[in-house]
C-alpha cells in the first residue's frame, strides 16, 4: 500500500480525451485538465493546488497554547430562518456518545459563540478547513476589521452571522486563532512588507508559498515566541 498523500495520474475518458488528475489519498480531486492541454499555465495551476493542499495539512496540525490567552468557541445549531440574539440560553453541538464525533447535515444552519477563558483581552480569527482541503477565513467577515474581533476576559461573544452547512461531505475542522494583536489574514499578502506583522499572519503567507516546503526540510517550526492560542472544533458533514 502506498504511503503517498498525493497522486498524479492519467486516465482515458474516451477515445479522444485523456485527463491528468491530481488526487489525495482519500480520492479527493484537487485539480485536473486534459492531457493535450498540458501547458505551462496548467502545470503552474496544479503546482498551486499542491501548495494549497500542503498549507492546509500543515496548518491543521498546528497546536499552540498560552496560559494568558485562552479562547474557546461553541457551534450552536439553529432552526432555519431563525437567529440567536443573546448567549443566555443556547444548546451547543454535542458529540455522539457512541462515535465521539459531532455531526451536522447539509442545509443545517448554525451560529458561533466565542468565550474568553483567559486573563487578557484577545483578538481572533476563525479558519475553516473543508473536507476537500480548502481553507476559508470565516472571521473577520468580509465587512469587518481585524480590530473588531476583540474579546475581553470573561466575555461571551455571539457572532451575529449564520453559517450554513454544505458538501463536500466528511470531516470539517474549525480553528480559532487567538492573539494579543489583531489578525488579518485576508490582507496578509498585501501587508507582508509590514515591519511588525502578527506572527501567524507571517506564517500564513509563508506557508502559501511552495518554496516554504522545498527549503524548510525537516527543521521544526518554533512557536515559543508567538503570543497565540489555538482552539479546535471538528464535526462531520453528512447528507440530510
Amino acid at each position: 500500500t502506498s504511503t503517498a498523500n498525493l497522486f498524479i495520474y492519467e486516465e482515458q475518458k474516451n477515445k479522444e480525451k485523456k485527463y491528468i488528475y491530481l488526487s489525495t489519498q482519500d480520492n479527493c480531486i484537487l485539480d485536473s485538465f486534459m492531457a493535450e492541454n498540458a501547458t505551462e499555465i496548467q502545470v503552474n495551476k496544479m503546482t498551486k493546488a499542491i501548495t494549497r493542499y500542503l498549507q492546509c495539512q500543515f496548518l491543521k496540525k498546528i497546536e499552540i497554547s498560552n496560559k494568558d490567552i485562552q479562547l474557546e468557541f461553541k457551534i450552536i445549531p439553529i432552526e432555519t430562518n431563525s437567529i440567536l440574539t443573546d448567549t443566555s440560553h443556547f444548546s451547543p453541538l454535542q458529540s455522539d456518545p457512541l462515535t465521539g464525533m459531532a455531526s451536522l447535515h447539509e442545509g443545517q444552519e448554525f451560529q458561533i459563540v466565542i468565550s474568553n477563558k483567559g486573563i487578557k483581552p484577545a483578538y481572533f480569527t476563525l479558519l475553516d478547513f473543508q473536507p476537500d482541503h480548502i481553507i476559508n477565513i470565516l472571521l473577520p467577515y468580509e465587512n469587518q476589521t481585524a480590530e473588531e474581533m476583540r474579546i475581553l476576559p470573561g466575555q461571551n461573544k455571539l457572532i451575529p452571522i449564520k453559517y450554513k452547512v454544505w458538501p463536500p461531505y466528511g470531516n470539517e475542522l474549525f480553528k480559532l486563532i487567538a492573539s494579543s494583536r489583531p489578525l488579518d489574514l485576508r490582507t496578509a499578502y498585501s501587508t507582508r512588507g509590514s515591519h511588525n506583522p502578527n506572527p501567524f499572519e507571517k506564517l500564513f503567507v509563508e506557508t502559501a508559498n511552495s518554496d516554504y516546503y522545498s527549503t524548510r526540510g525537516s527543521k521544526a517550526v518554533s512557536f515559543g515566541e508567538m503570543d497565540l492560542n489555538i482552539y479546535n472544533v471538528s464535526y462531520l458533514i453528512t447528507k440530510k
